[in-house]
């Protein structure tokens, strides 16, 4: 993010950078003990009330028609879970870590990119 306000212009090649990474951590191996992404997902479903019951049941019905996977999923990645660093990108803020499938991780990043309020210190 700090990247991103100090040079907007790159806005291109930044968000590209992104895409990158985040394909690289869903071809990553999985580590032992992470949980499975979908049963992530219904747990949440179960404990939050964003949702009516119809859209829950909508939401359950199109991850049962996902595949399960096995590729490592970070579950809340964007540019402020990016550090940049003299070795490269790490990337932080694994709470969320798990393994399934990456066409359920990247649209939980896209609705986190399209939903979320710049922090106040960017300039509009």
């Amino acid at each position: 993010m700090q990247a991103l306000q100090q040079q907007p212009w790159r806005i291109r090649k930044i968000a590209g950078q992104l895409a990158e990474l985040h394909v690289k951590i869903n071809a990553c191996p999985v580590p032992a003990n992470l949980p499975s992404q979908r049963e992530q997902i219904k747990y949440s479903l179960d404990h939050i009330d964003v949702f009516d019951p119809e859209k829950k049941a909508r939401i359950l019905h199109a991850l049962s028609a996902l595949s399960d996977g096995n590729h490592l999923c970070h579950g809340d990645f964007h540019p402020e879970n990016v550090l940049l660093s003299d070795h490269g990108p790490i990337i932080i803020d694994w709470m969320t870590g798990s393994y399934g499938n990456p066409a359920t991780d990247l649209p939980r990043s896209i609705l986190i990119l399209g939903t979320s309020a710049l922090p106040p210190i960017f300039p509009r």
